[in-house]
């Protein structure tokens, strides 16, 4: 869980930093997925954790992040980088 929170807290430093930072964050942080296998799933769950779209264990939704323009436009390209089959 401390693991979570350090990646929430990296990828609010590089939003605040950029758009391009926070999405070379956001693909490191798909490439490790994809290195240990996670399918597109398991991907996005991680995603949605880390950008707070989806609460911690005894969260509110109402406390969630709610997406922007670069958000749902890397959704999509995560979504287009996986094989249809997953």
């Amino acid at each position: 869980m401390n693991d979570l929170q350090s990646l929430k807290r990296t990828y609010e430093m590089m939003k605040k930093t950029g758009d391009k930072e926070r999405i070379d964050f956001l693909d490191s942080i798909v490439s490790y997925c994809k290195y240990i296998g996670f399918d597109r799933h398991k991907t996005l769950m991680i995603l949605g954790l880390i950008r707070n779209f989806i609460p911690d264990p005894g969260g509110k939704f109402t406390e969630c992040s709610i997406p922007d323009d670069v958000d749902d436009t890397f959704t999509k390209k995560i979504l287009d980088s996986f094989d249809v089959s997953q």
